[in-house]
């Protein structure tokens, strides 16, 4: 299934840093998953269910740091990369996806035309975190010493204790790896 074919669909919730946010593509087809006792009961209690992401990107640093619990303030967030990196409704919740996806275990590819950003999304989540990212650039010359290279290249920077890597297949496929 294609990325602009599903909802997102999105609950986030830390208690830690008190953020509730339910976040999706599409708010009113959220809205219309949600039983409509749950839906009233949760906007008595005063909770935005389904924040239009698409009218502000002045909470997205919020909502990053209370998925990964990495906290970032919103002038350091745009300088984790250098010539910085504009953080779209669509790019939160694809990073999020991507996040919570390494997190849990599954596997992750990313396809797209090639200067679609994959690569560079994927630079800012590992600026974000923290992490090792090893790419490899995938053409007609890459060869199985390329691959095993990238691999052995990780597996050392595992072995020094980073917590992180992130292995990523540039051009149309981006396979990622969280240990």
């Amino acid at each position: 299934m294609l990325w602009n074919e599903t909802n997102h669909e999105v609950l986030l919730v830390n208690s830690k840093e008190k953020v509730m946010s339910f976040l999706a593509r599409d708010i009113k087809l959220l809205r219309r998953h949600i039983h409509p006792q749950l839906l009233q009961f949760l906007e008595q209690k005063g909770e935005t269910v389904g924040e239009d992401i698409h009218k502000s990107t002045a909470n997205f640093h919020v909502i990053l740091s209370a998925l990964t619990g990495v906290h970032r303030e919103a002038h350091e967030a745009s300088q984790l990369l250098p010539g910085g990196f504009c953080l779209t409704a669509d790019g939160l919740l694809k990073l999020l996806a991507i996040y919570v996806r390494v997190q849990s275990g599954i596997p992750v590819v990313l396809q797209g035309e090639c200067g679609s950003g994959k690569t560079h999304m994927l630079r800012y989540l590992c600026a974000w975190l923290g992490a090792d990212l090893r790419v490899l650039d995938v053409h007609g010359g890459t060869g199985p010493e390329d691959i095993i290279g990238i691999f052995k290249e990780a597996t050392e920077v595992l072995s020094e204790q980073v917590d992180k890597v992130l292995f990523s297949w540039m051009k149309s496929t981006h396979v990622l790896t969280w240990t």
